[in-house]
């Protein structure tokens, strides 16, 4: 073979486990997500601090600052 055809068969390799690859991850992440039932985990330190409620569930809106009891605006 010469260069050009052998750069164009591994490249179309190269593609093709591309390819492979995205359409795997794609299931695998399906495979784990439910429709009916979502699950929201909080990590270390972060808070809730507001609920909006949208057309197609509630959004969340996470903080992870933390509010002591010195704060004056929170006593």
């Amino acid at each position: 073979m010469d260069l050009i055809t052998s750069m164009c068969f591994w490249y179309a390799v190269a593609f093709g486990l591309y390819l492979v690859n995205l359409v795997w991850e794609r299931r695998r992440a399906q495979r784990y997500v439910s429709p009916h039932a979502s699950v929201l985990i909080l990590k270390e330190g972060q808070t809730i601090v507001g609920v909006d409620e949208r057309p197609n569930g509630l959004g969340f809106y996470i903080a992870t600052d933390i509010v002591d009891g010195k704060n004056e605006a929170y006593q």
